[in-house]
């Protein structure tokens, strides 16, 4: 019913999301670089802070809203297709950034962009997870493509970075042309990918059906539902650590925490985006050897593994935040501590998919499963970020080692629950 893997390239599909990410995040970035520079001031009703604000939400908004459908639709339509159509919507959204100036199309742009990643994300990892592979390459393939997504958003913004200073507005269609050769990457690593009704009927009532049933056979799944709750959390914990309110603690001069990490790039904010690249380094460094021992020691382990490394994350931090009087050697060791320990929480993402790819993996509904996780995933982010703005606001940086702390006792206490599941869901 499945195709094998000689019939799928995995690495050519993970490569042309990375190219995709890449391409996403530069345009990210150049909308508040062009914002900034372009725009008629007229246009402008509001600080430009907040419309750059308006337009990423609306993207992200819009990529949330269209997972779950677009999940879905990849377990009956041709996954190669949807991903193709994903990758050539994201260039669309780029050129149309270059056609005018009318804020409302640029909030179409965004909404465009948003979608277009949306029908590359669940269609991929419901392919990754219907590969019949071993364990071991199953959770290798995971990892790099957990480790995709991190360099393309990575790369995007050195990307905008230097087309901007480059080539100013044409910027945005040279981002544009990079979603070509990740269209062709994608569409040729899942070209022979199939959905889980092959030979069934093919009208629109029976694929309404398909569909239909492969949405309750997600939503029945007894693994998808306990490892939900974890996953859940874990991803506020993303959310919160990748809130503005991290760059503004660390660079606000008015901060009133006594805090050793609250301003501490308050007089050098250059070196907060140096900071940011180098922990995204170490990350990927993380999920790097994840992708090599993750299928040997097994996900349920690396789960637990992964947030034990976060609760000392967290206490190796709160040490820093209060090492005012310590010298350079000491809080040299303790940075050196706390990056070993983000390598290892940097394990829970490709093993909680493993996990659940490992009871999808020849799954009519694998497609539905993977729209609901990336829902959970970006209802993990917002609510991580207004817990940021709360916690950063009430105790500072403490605050957010402390909601990080909580989040990941509640992620591990519905570990337990989490059970190996060999069974194949059935359709309707």
């Amino acid at each position: 019913m499945f195709a094998g893997p000689s019939d799928t390239s995995p690495g050519a599909a993970i490569l042309g999301h990375a190219l995709l990410r890449a391409a996403a995040g530069a345009g990210s970035v150049l909308v508040g670089l062009a914002l900034a520079s372009t725009l008629p001031a007229a246009q402008l009703h509001g600080s430009l802070a907040a419309l750059s604000g308006w337009f990423g939400a609306v993207a992200y908004a819009a990529e949330l809203a269209a997972s779950l459908p677009l999940g879905v639709a990849a377990d009956v339509l041709a996954p190669a297709g949807l991903m193709l159509g994903g990758a050539l919507l994201s260039a669309l959204a780029l050129v149309l950034l270059t056609l005018t100036a009318a804020l409302p199309l640029w909030f179409v742009s965004r909404i465009l962009a948003g979608a277009g990643v949306a029908a590359v994300t669940p269609p991929l990892l419901a392919v990754l997870a219907r590969l019949p592979d071993s364990e071991a390459r199953r959770a290798r393939l995971m990892s790099l493509f957990e480790l995709s997504m991190l360099a393309g958003l990575a790369v995007g913004p050195v990307l905008a970075a230097q087309l901007w200073a480059q080539a100013g507005d044409a910027a945005f269609r040279w981002c544009a042309l990079l979603c070509l050769p990740a269209a062709l990457l994608l569409y040729r690593g899942t070209a022979h990918a199939r959905t889980g009704h092959e030979g069934e009927p093919r009208g629109a009532q029976a694929l309404g059906s398909a569909a239909r049933n492969a949405l309750r056979s997600a939503l029945r799944d007894a693994s998808l539902r306990r490892l939900a709750p974890a996953w859940l959390c874990f991803n506020c914990i993303i959310g919160l650590w990748l809130a503005p309110t991290v760059a503004y603690l660390l660079s606000a001069a008015d901060v009133h925490h006594r805090q050793y990490l609250d301003g501490l790039f308050a007089n050098r904010p250059a070196a907060l985006g140096w900071l940011f690249l180098g922990y995204a380094l170490v990350f990927a460094a993380g999920l790097a050897g994840w992708a090599l021992v993750l299928g040997r020691l097994g996900a349920a382990r690396v789960l637990r593994l992964s947030l034990l490394a976060m609760l000392a994350v967290s206490a190796v931090l709160f040490a820093l935040n209060h090492c005012q009087a310590c010298g350079p050697a000491p809080r040299a060791g303790l940075l050196v501590l706390a990056a070993l320990l983000v390598m290892l929480e940097s394990g829970f993402t490709p093993a909680a998919l493993s996990a659940l790819a490992a009871s999808l993996r020849a799954e009519r509904a694998a497609g539905a499963a993977m729209g609901i996780y990336s829902v959970l995933f970006g209802v993990g982010g917002v609510l991580g970020s207004l817990l940021a703005g709360a916690l950063g606001r009430a105790r500072g940086m403490d605050g957010l080692l402390f909601g990080t702390a909580a989040l990941a006792v509640l992620s591990w206490a519905s570990l337990p629950r989490l059970r190996p599941q060999r069974h194949c869901l059935r359709s309707g």
